[in-house]
């Protein structure tokens, strides 16, 4: 859910699908394309707005042919404010990542956040273990972030996080029932247990 002024945006599911509802309660037909935006193919599990006024989807699109086989790849769309599809961001508004092999693979995108200077974080399960991607304004991975523009955690599942945000230091917090810290683009094995969750909470300004 996105507010745009006295409206509501209502995004996520299947073909990234997105609806404004106005401060009246109906649905606003001027939306999108007879009210409804939507990019074919895939499904949106988080929705956050652009700094230029747009929205942002990220999610996933299956069985995408990647050298040969199959894959599940990070898809982002990137609508304008009144849900057209943001040309500017990619063809049709659309990313897809199908590079480097780390990327495939992508299901279960539980956190999208945008940083104050534009990079987009996207916190996802890649073959069932989890990753948080980095990636630049226009869409393209930032490999000066983790490897490849990935932070990748331990063989260890870790419970999926709710969301995902900028702290005000230098570290990003990853938080779920527990909570994980990265600090200076890399992981950091330390881990802040239930009783501990509050004064990391209080000093993260989360």
């Amino acid at each position: 859910m996105v507010l745009q002024g006295s409206s509501v945006v209502l995004g996520g599911g299947d073909d990234f699908a997105a609806v404004r509802i106005t401060s009246s309660g109906s649905q606003d037909m001027t939306f999108g394309t007879g009210g409804l935006a939507k990019s074919e193919d895939g499904q949106a599990h988080a929705m956050v707005a652009r700094p230029n006024g747009g929205l942002l989807l990220a999610g996933e699109r299956q069985d995408v042919k990647v050298g040969g086989e199959t894959h599940g790849v990070l898809k982002l769309v990137a609508y304008t404010a009144d849900g057209k599809p943001d040309v500017t961001f990619g063809p049709a508004g659309v990313r897809e990542l199908t590079a480097p092999a780390g990327v495939l693979d992508v299901v279960d995108v539980s956190g999208l956040r945008i940083q104050a200077d534009g990079k987009i974080l996207v916190f996802a399960d890649v073959y069932a273990k989890p990753v948080l991607f980095r990636l630049l304004a226009n869409g393209d991975l930032d490999t000066s972030f983790g490897t490849d523009g990935m932070v990748r955690w331990p063989e260890t599942q870790l419970a999926v996080p709710l969301f995902i945000r900028s702290t005000t230091g230098p570290k990003l917090a990853i938080l779920g029932d527990k909570a994980f810290v990265t600090d200076a683009n890399i992981y950091s094995s330390g881990f802040f247990p239930s009783e501990s969750a509050y004064a990391l909470l209080k000093s993260t300004g989360l």
